[in-house]
């Protein structure tokens, strides 16, 4: 009975967390909710806690530098160029 509600309070603390970051900590009135009925979704399923491979992580963290970096380049070239769409 203890692993069920460990397990249920990692996967609410998950869900709050990735609400708070993809919501820049507003909207919580329907956050909280969605974060309860999630993580009751994943009791409910069972689904098992992530694994995380942290030698991974830093090509992660390369391959976001890099499409970070494109999308910089490719925004200050289209606002400089004249011909070329902002679209």
């Amino acid at each position: 009975m203890g692993t069920y509600w460990r397990d249920g309070l990692y996967w609410l603390l998950a869900s709050v967390l990735l609400w708070w970051l993809l919501a820049g900590n507003a909207g919580w009135y329907l956050g909280l909710p969605v974060a309860l009925l999630a993580s009751a979704l994943a009791i409910r399923l069972q689904l098992p806690w992530p694994r995380l491979l942290w030698q991974q992580a830093p090509g992660l963290l390369l391959f976001f530098a890099w499409q970070l970096w494109r999308g910089g380049w490719d925004v200050a070239r289209r606002a400089v160029h004249p011909r070329m769409p902002l679209d």
